[in-house]
């Protein structure tokens, strides 16, 4: 049993390792060109430069002319989007919990109509409903 937890723990902490390479990689990536040639000493170069700028995370800035720091910043952006995100998630559970103790309050006849709804409902594809409910929130702000 412990060396399949450890087994599990080298496994994940070898991919997080590797995951993290990638984007380090992936982040240097337009640097490895220059003009039709390629240019593996500054992509190098980029890659330890971005290494070492991650390991100072308090240090990492945004912006070309108004230089700011990122972590004051973002975690500003963070907590409104966890606010809206959890009253989101409160609010479809208490609409949900509406939901299922009106229809069982119905006959069974019009609870099977009610869940035929329902299955049709959600085989709404949910690109669609994102662009609907993105379209509803422009319209609600123009008018």
């Amino acid at each position: 049993m412990l060396m399949r937890i450890v087994k599990w723990c080298g496994v994940t902490c070898l991919q997080l390792v590797a995951a993290i390479l990638c984007i380090i990689c992936l982040g240097a990536l337009p640097r490895l060109f220059k003009g039709l040639q390629m240019d593996l000493i500054g992509f190098w170069n980029t890659v330890v430069f971005l290494g070492g700028k991650l390991l100072q995370p308090g240090e990492i800035t945004y912006g070309f002319r108004d230089s700011r720091k990122l972590f004051p910043q973002i975690w500003i952006h963070y907590i409104e989007t966890m606010i809206v995100f959890l009253s989101a998630f409160l609010l479809s559970l208490l609409i949900a919990y509406i939901l299922v103790v009106w229809v069982l309050q119905r006959s069974h006849i019009k609870q099977k109509m009610w869940n035929g709804i329902f299955l049709t409902l959600e085989s709404i594809p949910d690109i669609l409903l994102i662009l609907l409910s993105q379209l509803l929130v422009v319209f609600l702000v123009l008018k």
